[in-house]
C-alpha cells in the first residue's frame, strides 16, 4: 500500500531479478514511478513473504533482547 498525501493506493509486488518493458509502455511506466517517489510503502503483516531460518523482520525484533555470539 502506498500512502501519499493522505491518499492510499493498493498494488501487488512480485519479486524478480530482471524485467522487460515494451518500448510503447516505457514512458507510462516511468511517469507512474515518478509519481510515487518519496512515498511510504506499507506491507501488512499477513502479506509479508516467509523468511528463511535465522532471518527476521525488524518489527519482530523490537523489544527483544539480542545477544551476539
Amino acid at each position: 500500500m502506498i500512502d501519499r498525501l493522505s491518499s492510499r493506493h493498493s498494488f501487488a509486488i512480485w519479486s524478480c531479478s530482471y524485467f522487460h518493458i515494451k518500448a510503447n509502455h516505457a514512458d507510462a511506466f516511468f511517469l507512474q514511478a515518478k509519481e510515487i517517489v518519496g512515498s511510504s510503502i506499507l506491507v501488512r503483516e499477513d502479506d509479508r513473504p516467509p523468511l528463511e531460518d535465522g532471518d527476521f523482520y525488524t518489527p519482530d525484533l523490537i523489544g527483544m533482547k539480542v545477544y551476539l555470539k
